[in-house]
């Protein structure tokens, strides 16, 4: 036999061929219709449209990094041999951020997912810095905008975060979390 007759679809012969069986199943299979479903009843259903985020994720600026919320250009010429003494001025928790303003020369000790601070406009991580109880000493430079993930920079509000058709498995369903969502059609 050659490899061409394995790729042939049998039409059948003294029974019903592959095409006949597959008309016959579409014919009998009718939409089943949408419904409004809480997340956690949603596993392995099918989205029934398009979801859009609602919301901006993160909502606003946070650290990427455990470290130090600073200003940038304090530390510019920050090394292992010559360390920046910056002053700890205060923490800052995920779902908590510091109240105050990040000033000259200096910090606020900062743990991944919290807010940045006003002021900061950088995160330096925990291995590049020497703590002391009321100072860190920055051996490392950080520009602008380093380890900090921007509002909205994993998920745009009104921007579309599930498509049409995809099977809602846990990650879906919790990115829909993530976008807002609480029910899904």
């Amino acid at each position: 036999m050659s490899g061409q007759e394995f790729l042939e679809i049998d039409d059948g012969t003294g029974y019903i061929g592959f095409h006949d069986a597959l008309n016959l199943v579409y014919s009998n299979i009718c939409p089943l219709g949408t419904e409004v479903l809480s997340l956690v009843d949603c596993v392995n259903r099918v989205a029934a449209e398009d979801l859009i985020g609602r919301i901006n994720n993160p909502s606003s600026d946070v650290s990427l990094k455990d470290g130090f919320a600073i200003r940038s250009f304090d530390i510019a010429g920050a090394s292992f041999d010559r360390p920046v003494k910056l002053k700890i001025i205060g923490s800052a928790f995920a779902g908590t951020g510091f109240s105050g303003r990040v000033a000259q020369f200096s910090a606020v000790k900062i743990l991944s997912g919290s807010p940045i601070p006003e002021g900061a406009d950088a995160v330096v991580s925990d291995e590049f810095c020497l703590e002391e109880p009321t100072e860190v000493f920055v051996r490392a430079n950080a520009e602008r905008g380093r380890n900090i993930l921007r509002a909205g920079e994993e998920i745009k509000a009104g921007d579309p975060v599930i498509a049409q058709g995809k099977i809602l498995l846990s990650g879906y369903l919790g990115l829909a979390a993530a976008a807002g969502l609480d029910k899904i059609t």
